[in-house]
């Protein structure tokens, strides 16, 4: 879990048409409002104009919170929406939204096909656990959580860890959704609390890599992958205990695996040739058929089956583990402490009722 506190100080202010903008955090880090290659960004603005134009931002949604002032929010002369103190409306980015009035506000963008959550927390002189009920699915593979502090303090409790904010100040952490968290509050006034849910795919850190037309090594890199995809196969080939597979290969591999592709062309074909055969040829020409068939089916039809499905180019999608990311490593250890098939039989007998031991 990645965790950090963004002193109000340190904020990155910027003007425009309607006022001031400080930028509180912005994820990943290495990305840019500018480029429009972030997933999120959190900031807050002081509106100085009694009328002002939001910028477009097509690949995104946003959640506005009045902070001080009342507003109005006109979005395309379609829905009009009139915000007072701790008050929020969320809208797509991309419409045509007007203000009017002069507030300051918490503003929350993140990218399409993610999703987002704020709301204000009250605080008391005592740490009481945070009870969040909200509109998430919890289905993602990362989650990023902050803590705006608008009062005159706050203090956090993040796994019997204690975090002091002053106002202004903001704690961020990032999470993938494996990892259990417990948090507690505290202080005096009010913080503001956000949610958001990310999948591994929206980050920069495993970006998407171009599609390129198949070529001769993509065929290679198939043959390689059919041959050595198999349970324990680590241990044979060496090179593979050094390398990682992306979650766009992975997901690949899986949709053939799952389905059984390979097991069932194999015996329907086995099935068809024999039984052709013996029609035609007799029996005793059934067993060189059959022989004829797995090696086609295992030395042709298996390669060819990953090369039309696996992502090209191929090996941009496997990575040595030497060479991976900050961001990878983190995925990577967390898929390598993780053992799927385990889950599943746990799962299995947490549906069914059956798993009545607790250590």
């Amino acid at each position: 879990m990645e965790l950090k506190i963004h002193k109000a100080e340190d904020n990155v202010t910027s003007s425009w048409s309607g006022g001031t903008t400080a930028q509180i955090s912005i994820y990943p880090e290495s990305s840019a409002y500018e480029k429009r290659d972030f997933i999120w960004r959190i900031s807050s603005a002081d509106v100085e104009a009694e009328e002002s134009v939001f910028t477009q931002l097509p690949n995104f949604d946003r959640i506005l919170m009045v902070l001080e002032g009342e507003v109005v929010l006109s979005h395309e002369a379609e829905r009009v929406s009139r915000l007072s103190q701790y008050q929020q409306d969320r809208f797509e980015g991309a419409s045509h939204t007007k203000s009017f009035g002069k507030i300051r506000d918490f503003n929350v963008m993140y990218r399409k096909k993610t999703d987002a959550y704020l709301e204000t927390v009250d605080l008391a002189n005592q740490i009481s656990k945070l009870e969040v009920e909200n509109h998430l699915e919890n289905k993602a593979d990362f989650e990023s959580r902050f803590f705006f502090c608008i009062g005159e303090f706050s203090i956090i409790v993040v796994n019997g860890l204690e975090y002091f904010l002053k106002t202004g100040d903001t704690l961020v952490m990032t999470r993938t959704m494996q990892e259990e968290i417990d948090i507690g509050t505290m202080g005096s006034g009010k913080i503001l609390h956000g949610i958001i849910q990310f999948d591994q795919e929206e980050t920069e850190a495993i970006s998407s890599i171009p599609r390129e037309k198949a070529s001769l090594d993509d065929l290679k890199m198939a043959a390689y992958l059919c041959f050595t995809n198999f349970r324990g196969s680590q241990y044979i080939f060496k090179g593979k205990k050094n390398t990682w597979y992306d979650k766009e290969l992975q997901k690949s591999i899986g949709k053939i695996e799952n389905l059984l592709l390979p097991f069932f062309i194999g015996l329907i074909g086995l099935v068809l040739v024999a039984t052709w055969t013996k029609e035609v040829m007799g029996e005793s020409a059934m067993l060189s058929a059959i022989f004829i068939w797995l090696v086609f089916d295992i030395f042709l039809l298996n390669p060819l089956m990953y090369f039309m499905v696996l992502p090209k180019p191929i090996r941009a999608h496997i990575k040595n583990i030497e060479d991976l990311s900050e961001f990878e490593r983190r995925v990577y250890e967390e898929e390598k402490s993780s053992n799927k098939r385990a889950e599943k039989i746990l799962k299995k007998y947490k549906i069914t009722g059956r798993n009545k031991y607790f250590d």
